[in-house]
C-alpha cells in the first residue's frame, strides 16, 4: 500500500513540475508556485521532511496541509492558465478572413489592362493608355494629353480627370466594371496619394496610395460594419492600427493582416 502511494507521488509530482516548467514564461508565479509543490511532493524530499518533524501527529497535520496547499495551489495554475488563454483569444481577429476579404480586392485596386509581364514600368503604362486599348475625349498639347479629358478602355472602364504628357496625373475618377470605383489622386498613371476606393462588395478603402497599392495611413471599412483605422503597406495591414468588431477594438501592431500584438 504504501508503495503503490509513492508511485502515485511520483507521477503527480513529476507532472506537476514538467506543468510548471511548460508555462512558466506565460504564467510566472502560479508556475513557480506550482513547480514548489511538485517539488515538495517527491518521495525522498517527502521522507526528509518527516524525518525532521518526527512527531507522528505533526507529521500528520503536515500531510493535510500539505495536501490542501497543493489542491489549492494546482486550482490556482490552471486558472491562470485558462484566462492566459482567453486573453489569447481575445486578442486573435479572426485574420485570415480579414485577410481574404482584403486580398479579394487586391486585383481591383490595379489599373486596367495592367499586364504583369517583364516589361519596364514605363513600357507597361505604355501598353495601358494607347489608341488600340481604349479613346481618349479632351485636351490636348503638342498632341499629348494634357489637362482634363476621359478615357475610355475597350473593357468599359472609364477614367475622368486630369492627364500629363499622355499619362493619368492629378485628381480623377477611375470606374472600373465588377471591381470597384476609385476617387483621387493620380501620378504618372498610378494611384498616387490620396484617394478613396469602393471596392464592388462594399468595401470601402480612404487613405494614402503608394503605386497602385494601398500604402501608407488610412480606414478600411468593410461591408459587414468592421473596420480597420492604421497602417497600410503593399495592400495589406501593416504597422500600427485598430480593428473594430462588434464593438470591441483591438489596438496594436500588425504583418501582412496579421494581428501581432
Amino acid at each position: 500500500m504504501e508503495e503503490s502511494k509513492k508511485k502515485i507521488l511520483w507521477v503527480i509530482s513529476v507532472l506537476l513540475i514538467l506543468m510548471s516548467i511548460s508555462f512558466l514564461s506565460e504564467v510566472v508565479i502560479p508556475s513557480l508556485l506550482l513547480l514548489a509543490v511538485g517539488i515538495v511532493l517527491l518521495p525522498p524530499v517527502n521522507k526528509k521532511i518527516k524525518e525532521k518533524i518526527q512527531d507522528e501527529q505533526k507529521i500528520e497535520d503536515y500531510k493535510n496541509a500539505r495536501n490542501i496547499i497543493a489542491i489549492t495551489l494546482s486550482l490556482l495554475f490552471f486558472v491562470s492558465v485558462g484566462s492566459t488563454d482567453d486573453n489569447k483569444q481575445k486578442n486573435t481577429i479572426e485574420s485570415e478572413p480579414v485577410q481574404n476579404s482584403i486580398e479579394q480586392q487586391i486585383k481591383a485596386t490595379d489599373t486596367p489592362n495592367a499586364q504583369e509581364t517583364k516589361d519596364t514600368k514605363k513600357e507597361t503604362e505604355t501598353k495601358k493608355i494607347t489608341k488600340k486599348n481604349g479613346k481618349y475625349t479632351g485636351e490636348k498639347v503638342k498632341g499629348k494629353k494634357q489637362g482634363s479629358g476621359t478615357y475610355k478602355w475597350n473593357d468599359g472602364s472609364v477614367y475622368k480627370g486630369k492627364f500629363k504628357d499622355d499619362k493619368i496625373h492629378g485628381k480623377g475618377v477611375l470606374t472600373i466594371p465588377k471591381k470597384g470605383k476609385y476617387s483621387g489622386n493620380f501620378s504618372k498613371g498610378k494611384k498616387n496619394g490620396y484617394g478613396t476606393y469602393t471596392f464592388s462588395n462594399g468595401d470601402v478603402y480612404t487613405g494614402n496610395w503608394k503605386n497602385d497599392k494601398m500604402s501608407g495611413y488610412g480606414t478600411y471599412k468593410f461591408k459587414n460594419g468592421e473596420k480597420y483605422v492604421g497602417n497600410f503597406s503593399n495592400n495589406k495591414f501593416n504597422g500600427k492600427g485598430t480593428y473594430t468588431k462588434n464593438g470591441k477594438k483591438y489596438s496594436g501592431t500588425w504583418e501582412d493582416n496579421q494581428y501581432i500584438k
